[in-house]
């Protein structure tokens, strides 16, 4: 009952961020939510096939194996997709979907040749290749079996590296998008994905380990089969939490510049080939920053910076990333700890939380975590610095 409890925990949480999370469509359509939970599906699914691999329900394996076949090659897609889904627009949304295509056709072949294989072919196949691994000395359609599964063994690896590499330079690559177009990030990062993505890359290996090794091997002890079994419980809940959490993506950022923009801006400049151009620019950014302070406005964006200048936001993002070698966020920040620093000096009984919303930061965490990656020391130490000298 305990082996039944555990091996069956991955497959209930699974299921019921699925559940929650297609609930949330009805109140409002999200796109990336309706991604995750077709991604919480999947492995629902697939988690189910372990529990009927490791309870020994053999008369149910031929069903749960072709679920296990597709589930082992989609989820990560689908993790990736969802991704794509928070970082990208949906044109690359909509190609992304092809990665699913070697889960399909494997788990049709695999279906397919179940269907074929007689009682006692269905009976060897289990019993010698799923639960002791061996993929040769077969004859016949036991035989193609065999190589399908060894087959979806080697593309789980290729998966698993693609998803991982791949999945950090999209949010690397949003990261960078979204510096270059807000001062304030507080709620638009992607920084809780970042480090479960870290996160997921050691369960990647794991899973890659346990993929090679074969699963039978877990199944000789309990605590073999419990605790991969609650680290991916944990993991899949997590992901979960930040997928219902998370509001703000790609898709609202041009719904947003789009409201503000109209003039459809090239994506090239002609400031790239000249560059007296993009040196005035940059000089003109810095003056009317400087001179209106407009970096204490806490949700100042790039397009009002465009608009004081009359000019095209994507111009003034490309200056700031070609002349100012920074981007906006990062130089808007930087004038803003520069402003509290000064605050600090000269007016050094004044609470911190004020320094921070006076300097125009929208969070205390945003202000603490900016004003140590520039001064190297939290507020309150550079405080007692300047109370001591």
């Amino acid at each position: 009952m305990v082996r039944l409890i555990f091996s069956s925990l991955p497959m209930f949480v699974s299921g019921f961020w699925a559940i929650l999370l297609l609930c949330t469509q009805i109140e409002k359509y999200n796109r990336s939510r309706l991604v995750l939970s077709l991604f919480m599906v999947v492995t629902a699914l697939m988690f189910y096939a372990h529990c009927v691999f490791f309870n020994e329900m053999h008369s149910e394996i031929p069903v749960s194996d072709t679920f296990y076949s597709f589930g082992v090659l989609a989820s990560y897609p689908l993790f990736y997709i969802f991704l794509v889904s928070l970082t990208s627009t949906s044109q690359h949304l909509r190609r992304s979907w092809l990665l699913l295509l070697p889960a399909v056709f494997l788990s049709v072949t695999v279906g397919v040749m179940y269907a074929l294989m007689s009682a006692d072919e269905t009976s060897e196949f289990i019993t010698r290749c799923l639960y002791y691994e061996q993929f040769f000395d077969f004859t016949g359609i036991v035989h193609h079996m065999a190589i399908a599964h060894l087959v979806i063994k080697i593309s789980f690896a290729i998966i698993v590296i693609y998803v991982v590499v791949a999945g950090m330079n999209l949010l690397v690559k949003y990261d960078r998008h979204i510096k270059s177009v807000y001062s304030n990030l507080e709620g638009k990062t992607l920084i809780s994905f970042k480090i479960f993505l870290y996160l997921f890359f050691f369960t990647s290996v794991a899973s890659f380990a346990f993929n090679i090794v074969g699963r039978y091997h877990f199944d000789s002890t309990f605590w073999a089969l419990t605790l991969p079994s609650v680290v991916f419980s944990v993991l899949i809940f997590i992901l979960g939490l930040l997928g219902l959490r998370q509001s703000f993506t790609f898709e609202s950022m041009n719904e947003e510049l789009e409201e503000q923009d109209q003039d459809s801006a090239p994506q090239s400049m002609p400031y790239e080939r000249d560059k007296a151009l993009a040196e005035d620019l940059a000089k003109r950014i810095e003056k009317v920053i400087e001179e209106k302070q407009m970096f204490l406005q806490p949700n100042l964006k790039v397009s009002d910076l465009a608009t004081q200048l009359c000019t095209n936001r994507v111009y003034i993002s490309q200056a700031f990333n070609y002349v100012l070698q920074t981007s906006f966020s990062d130089y808007i920040n930087k004038k803003r700890i520069e402003y509290a620093t000064r605050l600090i000096t000269t007016q050094p009984e004044m609470p911190v939380t004020d320094i921070a919303y006076d300097s125009g930061f929208a969070s205390l965490n945003s202000f603490y975590r900016n004003f140590k990656n520039i001064n190297g020391c939290s507020p309150k130490v550079y405080m007692r610095k300047v109370d001591t000298t």
